[in-house]
């Protein structure tokens, strides 16, 4: 199994996310929901 998605591009923690892709949030924004990053620290 690997640890990150092969479709985004992204292989490794340096690599740089395309933030023009579809994501999960940015979706759910679309239809009208709130989304929220919660950081412990």
């Amino acid at each position: 199994m690997r640890p990150f998605s092969r479709r985004n591009g992204v292989r490794g923690n340096g690599d740089v996310f395309d933030g023009s892709q579809a994501t999960l949030p940015r979706i759910l924004q679309q239809q009208g929901y709130e989304t929220a990053v919660v950081d412990d620290s």
